[in-house]
């Protein structure tokens, strides 16, 4: 309880430091604070106008508002604390994100390695630079991973318990986590699935309702919202109409050119996408053409598998890395990001090369858990956009393994300090015996 209380002493002055002194610009990455704005100012929810669309109004102007193109979980929150805290404190809403994302990384680390290692663990999260940076700015990729990383905590806690009792609240509770993930992220809708169906088929941690109940939660979620869109256009549909802008834009043919020159694969649309852009003016319809940016994005993908490859080990590598290709590479930014991944990696290798020896690991399911959490970012990455944000979830089980291998590290330099010592300690014992 001690290290958990420093802990979120640590995080939570850390983060307040970096939203008042370093952070300067909270704007969501992608449409979420906008579209809470203009429903607290509008009262609907939908985009208006956003940056994202420039060179695209001759089509916004036909099917704007776009009430389609983002799942709504990450604007409700910044709403109600848009309408419940007055305005110089929006600048703080998401340090109670980012501690719960702390948090739950220390019990899961806990659990799984020792206090210690969950001490290390936590200290990793809390002050790692991206974590500092980027956790105040108001991104829903945070948000998804710390809905998810609280679900994981709530299912190593139960396997790790080994109780007969099974407790309603707890399925009830991972049903809402997941239910709301599901609104934040598609990628998060993938996670909390995969990890269910991981419970599901484990028969030796006996929690197959608990695994029954993520399911149904991501299930009514996603239901609620293919209903809310079939009211607004008698079409039912439970994506976004975001995704096919984003695939295609993440593998035509400038895409890595934007990413290497400007370190995004959608900021050359303007340039190189109008064709496209005037052939969807001609839809009028939102669904018609994501429908269409969809097909032209899966074609890219068909008619270059083996560049749609290559381009998907240089995103992932961009996500993993958190290196910005149009920055030099001794740039401090890049200097910064790819000496604390590297060392994050190293520190994870060891500690996953440590703890997979010891029982606690597979009892916690870690491995399936751990490729359940990795799945969507290695997909998102392939063929998806690239960036460090992207591998929010993902970062979480570095942090677990990494805080094992820092604590192994110090341990072994403990043992080192004290084989030195004993020779001395025994000659000071002859010593006094002789005397």
């Amino acid at each position: 309880m001690r290290a958990a209380i420093v802990l979120a002493l640590l995080t939570l002055v850390l983060q307040a430091v970096s939203a008042t002194w370093v952070v300067h610009s909270f704007e969501s990455p992608n449409g979420t604070t906008l579209l809470a704005r203009t429903w607290l100012r509008r009262g609907e929810y939908g985009l208006f106008s956003w940056q994202r669309l420039v060179g695209w109004s001759h089509v916004a102007s036909r099917v704007e508002p776009l009430r389609m193109f983002h799942l709504p979980g990450a604007a409700v929150y910044q709403l109600a604390v848009f309408e419940t805290l007055p305005e110089p404190f929006h600048r703080y809403q998401q340090l109670p994100i980012t501690l719960l994302f702390v948090l739950a990384v220390f019990r899961v680390a806990t659990l799984a390695g020792g206090t210690r290692a969950g001490a290390a663990a936590g200290f990793l999260a809390a002050c790692y630079p991206f974590m500092v940076v980027h956790g105040p700015v108001w991104d829903d990729a945070m948000l998804g991973a710390a809905l998810e990383w609280a679900a994981l905590a709530m299912i190593v806690s139960a396997i790790m318990e080994r109780s007969e009792s099974r407790p309603w609240w707890r399925a009830a509770t991972l049903a809402l986590l997941c239910g709301y993930a599901a609104l934040v992220r598609a990628e998060s809708q993938v996670t909390m699935a995969a990890t269910a169906v991981t419970l599901i088929l484990a028969k030796r941690v006996r929690l197959r309702r608990e695994g029954m109940a993520m399911l149904l939660g991501v299930a009514i979620a996603v239901f609620a919202w293919g209903e809310r869109n079939r009211s607004l256009t008698g079409s039912f549909f439970t994506g976004t109409s975001h995704d096919g802008i984003t695939l295609y834009e993440s593998n035509y043919d400038h895409a890595m050119e934007a990413l290497l020159t400007r370190g995004q694969v959608e900021v050359l649309n303007e340039t190189y996408m109008q064709a496209e852009f005037t052939h969807a003016a001609t839809l009028g319809n939102e669904l018609e053409m994501d429908r269409y940016f969809r097909q032209l994005g899966v074609e890219q993908i068909r008619s270059h598998p083996v560049r749609t490859l290559r381009w998907g080990v240089v995103k992932l590598a961009v996500t993993l890395t958190g290196v910005g290709p149009q920055f030099s590479l001794v740039s401090l930014k890049n200097l910064v990001a790819l000496g604390s991944s590297l060392a994050l990696y190293a520190l994870a290798m060891a500690g996953y090369f440590g703890m997979r020896r010891g029982p606690a690991w597979r009892e916690a399911l870690m491995p399936g858990l751990f490729l359940a959490v990795a799945l969507p970012t290695v997909v998102g990455a392939l063929i998806g956009p690239a960036g460090f944000r992207y591998q929010m979830p993902l970062l979480g089980m570095w942090f677990v393994m990494g805080g094992a291998g820092l604590w192994q590290m110090t341990s072994l330099r403990d043992r080192d300090r004290l084989r030195r010592h004993r020779p001395v300690e025994r000659e000071q014992a002859r010593a006094k015996q002789v005397s």
